[in-house]
């Protein structure tokens, strides 16, 4: 095809025909422009079916693991509230300054740690820009701001209990160490309603040290408890909102 329109125009400018030759030549440009903007659509065509399909298995995978977040969320709330019932238990046992019949506050749940894990945050924290619609960008945007505002409270509560609980049950010799060093590292076969020596527990009770750490810890969680109801909300919302817009 090269060839042939050089050959055309090789007879013009030897017929010595200039106003021929240009119209030509004009021409040739005229389609070389309009072959170089088809190319340009084309490749912006494809660029944007690319774009658009690499959108959408973003957003799968983002349901996917806001579904897998929410079941575990859930189930975090769960024992945090169980771990609240225990402080609340606990302070109310102490203003009595009597042991109560229920096993479940001496349970060694309170002394440990709350983990926070989210699969979203980990995974697409850095996705929102790839999203293109903006209702959908401001929702990630808010749940990950809920997630911060969770850690921070994560933190504050695993504070209390490491560097406040833990060392007054240490100084007072309330932890049974038998139950402790004869627990796998894991801790999974702990005997948890053993962990505490009852009657050492028992004797600082009413007392102000122990009531303001109970109620630290009380509030500490309450906090957390808060900010995983705002995340299971934020949650459900976001994934309304990813299904519609891929529907």
């Amino acid at each position: 095809m090269i060839n042939f329109f050089r050959k055309i125009r090789k007879k013009l400018a030897d017929d010595n025909k200039p106003l021929k030759y240009m119209r030509y030549a004009i021409g040739e440009i005229v389609l070389v422009v309009i072959g170089i903007l088809i190319a340009l659509s084309i490749n912006s065509w494809y660029a944007d079916r690319l774009a658009s399909a690499n959108e959408q298995k973003l957003l799968i995978n983002i349901i996917d693991n806001l579904s897998t977040d929410y079941q575990a969320t859930f189930e975090l709330l769960q024992k945090v509230r169980r771990r609240q019932e225990i402080h609340l238990q606990l302070y109310n046992a102490s203003i009595a300054k009597i042991i109560t019949e229920q096993s479940d506050p001496y349970s060694a749940e309170i002394v440990e740690k709350t983990d926070i894990i989210s699969i979203t945050w980990d995974n697409h924290k850095n996705s929102i820009e790839k999203i293109s619609k903006r209702e959908i960008r401001n929702e990630l945007n808010q749940y990950f701001s809920s997630h911060s505002v969770l850690l921070k409270y994560t933190v504050d509560l695993n504070d209390a209990i490491m560097n406040q609980f833990r060392p007054y049950l240490r100084t007072h010799g309330i932890i049974n160490l038998n139950v402790v060093f004869k627990s796998s590292p894991d801790k999974d076969d702990m005997d948890r309603l053993n962990f505490f020596h009852v009657d050492r527990l028992k004797s600082k009770f009413g007392t102000d040290e122990f009531n303001q750490i109970i109620l630290e810890l009380f509030l500490g969680t309450q906090d957390v408890i808060q900010s995983l109801d705002t995340i299971l909300k934020y949650n459900l919302q976001l994934q309304t909102e990813l299904k519609a817009y891929l529907n």
